[in-house]
């Protein structure tokens, strides 16, 4: 093995330890800056931009390690590239309090975003490639670091805002740099000074909150201020999920409540008895169905839909929040909101729909879904790439189980709603045994009010879905309000039933002819694609969407394109890089399909993240860390060993992944992350051997660290976007089955690999 550099002599163990040290502060830094930006992209733009923050995290990684390769002089570049991570951090706090969030600034947010993570690939690149013969333990620091990263930085947003974190993760770039310095035998004198005045800048905004982000001037909450004078901000709070901004001023409602600044949600007044003007609303309609029912309402949000079952009669209200911070919202009011949420009929529960319905022995009269999501985040395409398991064929099934033999399932949406819909409740009601008449189990009504209708999105509608058929009293009932109220009647049993519903329904037309009669795809959703929100055919994914994509795309085609032209100058070999790069991708197209498909697990997208990301990247370190006390001349097999592994738990997973996930579901939270981290583990040792035992196997002079780190990097990025598309299009279990093939060919790619001529 070949000597190490003079400007980083690793011999002295408190050297070797600084470099250790330096390389966990950088990647606990990198992967706390990500998840925070998948906040901010939320509230400043729309949910789905926060894929940005993934693929400026994973471009930037590729591309500094990339501009490395370029580099001779490595003398004190990675105390610099720290020190540049830090200050490009504030950098980008800079641009989101100054530049105007805009669709049309994006490409700014992006470039600012990118650079942290484009220093700090490179710091890392540098490392690896100063320190190769210690790659197992370098990787394993890396991992872990960012494992940390993803727990700490959700928890961390439950006690400050992401300003405040956003500077943390830069005090944290200069502590590294501090390390790498003291690595180096050298005074740390410009990283200490710079972190003397973070630290006094971090803790006068923990004080007085002077750096606020703002709200972008596309978002509902910005447009609406514009819209009416009288409305004011009196409160905002982030917790780990969402910002939640709340709202004053209304002529009607105490207060709005906005989510990320644009999916919103009212509290009204309310008492015991003037409350009979709402059975006029026409949200009010399912109530009209089972009147007093025993109640289960997912979303409660406000409190509207609890008041209104209240005004029914009700005397058992069930109501499901996932969001704590809306509900103390709305207990801060007190009487005025008629302490809707401590009123002795209703029973509240903060928690995921799904996951409650799923551990719940009750059963219900009505289960009702009123307006779950907003329908400006559906307006802007905000939710195409919103994984919801509220909304599939299997959560439809299972509401219906949990209703009485003579209950309901209600839905209040929009008329955009209704075909995907009518798709989705046939297959469900199939599920629970109803094949036949299945017109008479379904009632859709629609508003007429143009006030009310909504550009694509339409008029309000309200979707009733029974077990058994519904009685000639019930339809009666729903006859006289509907004449009462004007409304249009889309589905109504034994009276009327639209043309492509009617057919659909009785079987007389194919699905793809009820399809094309539609501007917008009505596949049913099941729990391998919840994407309920991708409407735009043929694949669900926008135009505008899609283009977003392709730059990326472009951009990393190229750059691999000139790595390997650059590679065979340096003789990195062809078969190298192609072993990198189904790395890169192989590892993204496992890690994505598991964060979404263990969405169901935990309810809550952040939530998720941390747990299976801490989970899959410690157990991930652990590999390498095996890796590490392996002799050069075992690596081979090791890498086949660990490639069928991945490919085994790979393709267990599709089998049964979607069972094991139904048996954790009902537990505690606690004994489902221990059950993750048990699925976690045999994964994560198998997914760390592969990309540093390959960067020892490699001959002395041959070996490029810096563009194996680019094109793994830069291949992570195309192998996101191969899930994410996959995931929408067809399903997560073909992208876990792509990724089977990337691990197929690192096996055999790694039967042809050379191994190094000397031992670790």
């Amino acid at each position: 093995m070949g000597k190490n550099p003079p400007e980083l002599c690793l011999a002295p163990y408190a050297m070797k330890r600084s470099l250790l040290a330096g390389v966990f502060l950088v990647s606990l830094t990198g992967l706390a800056f990500e998840v925070l930006l998948t906040r901010v992209f939320s509230s400043l733009f729309w949910y789905h931009f926060a894929f940005v923050a993934i693929s400026s995290a994973l471009l930037g990684w590729g591309l500094g390690a990339y501009a490395l390769a370029f580099i001779r002089k490595t003398v004190g570049l990675l105390h610099t590239c720290s020190v540049l991570t830090s200050l490009s951090i504030l950098l980008f706090l800079g641009c989101v309090l100054t530049v105007t969030a805009t669709n049309a600034h994006l490409p700014i947010f992006f470039v600012f975003s990118l650079l942290p993570f484009f220093f700090g690939g490179m710091a890392i690149a540098t490392a690896f490639q100063l320190s190769r013969e210690i790659s197992g333990k370098l990787y394993f620091l890396d991992l872990f670091g960012a494992s940390l990263g993803a727990l700490s930085a959700p928890l961390l947003l439950n006690v400050f805002n992401p300003e405040s974190l956003l500077l943390l993760t830069a005090v944290l770039s200069l502590a590294a740099a501090i390390s790498f310095r003291i690595g180096d035998s050298k005074r740390p004198t410009v990283a200490v000074v710079l972190l003397v005045l973070e630290i006094g800048f971090l803790g006068a905004n923990v004080r007085s909150n002077f750096l606020s982000l703002p709200v972008g001037p596309e978002k509902a909450l910005s447009q609406q201020l514009r819209e009416n004078d009288k409305l004011h901000v009196v409160r905002t709070e982030w917790n780990s999920f969402s910002r939640v901004d709340l709202v004053e001023g209304y002529d009607t409602f105490l207060a709005g409540i906005y989510i990320d600044t644009f999916a919103w949600t009212f509290m009204i007044p309310w008492n015991e008895s003037g409350m009979e003007y709402t059975h006029d609303w026409f949200r009010y309609l399912p109530y009209s169905v089972k009147p007093a029912a025993k109640v289960l309402i997912i979303g409660t949000g406000g409190g509207t839909d609890v008041s209104l079952a209240l005004a029914s009669g009700s005397k058992d209200v069930t109501g499901v929040e996932i969001n704590p911070t809306i509900v103390g919202y709305v207990r801060s009011y007190g009487k005025r909101a008629g302490n809707i949420y401590d009123h002795p009929f209703v029973h509240l529960n903060v928690d995921e729909g799904r996951n409650f319905v799923s551990r719940s022995t009750d059963r219900f009269d009505m289960v009702l879904l009123g307006f779950v999501d907003s329908s400006s985040a559906i307006v802007s395409g905000g939710l195409v790439i919103s994984e919801n398991y509220l909304y599939t064929v299997e959560a439809f099934t299972k509401y219906l189980e949990k209703v009485k033999d003579d209950g309901a399932l209600a839905f209040v949406r929009y008329e955009v709603d209704i075909p995907r819909l009518v798709t989705m409740a046939k297959e469900a009601l199939a599920n629970v045994g109803v094949h036949d008449d299945l017109d008479q189990h379904i009632a859709v009504v629609s508003q007429t009010d143009p006030k009310q209708r909504e550009e694509f999105l339409g008029n309000q509608m309200a979707f009733v879905i029974k077990k058994s058929r519904f009685t000639h009293d019930e339809v009666d009932g729903l006859k006289a309000r509907i004449d009462r109220l004007k409304l249009a009647a889309v589905v109504l049993p034994y009276t009327t039933v639209d043309p492509p519903y009617r057919d659909y329904l009785a079987g007389k037309i194919s699905f793809a002819d009820f399809q094309s009669k539609f501007d917008v795809n009505v596949f049913p959703v099941h729990d391998n694609n919840p994407f309920y929100f991708a409407y735009s055919k043929p694949l669900g994914l926008p135009v505008h969407f899609v283009e977003l994509l392709a730059y990326p795309v472009v951009v990393i085609a190229l750059l691999l394109a000139a790595t390997v032209a650059f590679g065979k100058t340096r003789r990195l070999r062809a078969r190298s890089l192609a072993y990198y790069a189904c790395l890169g991708m192989g590892f993204m197209l496992v890690e994505i399909p598991i964060l979404q498909k263990f969405i169901l697990l935990f309810g809550r997208p952040t939530l998720t993240f941390s747990v299976i990301l801490f989970s899959l990247l410690l157990c991930t370190s652990l590999g390498s860390l095996v890796m590490q006390r392996f002799q050069a001349a075992s690596l081979r097999k090791l890498v086949i060993v660990s490639a069928i592994g991945v490919i085994a738990i790979a393709g267990s997973y599709l089998l049964v992944l979607d069972s094991i996930i139904g048996v954790l579901l009902p537990l505690s939270l606690t004994a489902r992350i221990a059950g993750t981290f048990a699925l976690m583990l045999p994964l994560g040792l198998f997914l760390g051997i592969p990309f540093p035992a390959g960067l020892r196997m490699e001959d002395d002079e041959r070996s490029n660290v810096p563009l194996a780190w680019a094109v793994n990097g830069l291949a992570s990025v195309l192998g996101s976007i191969a899930a994410t598309v996959l995931g929408v299009a067809v399903g997560f279990t073909q992208a876990l089955a792509l990724a089977m093939i990337a691990y197929t060919v690192v096996g055999a790619l790694s039967l042809r690999t050379r191994t190094a001529r000397s031992p670790a």
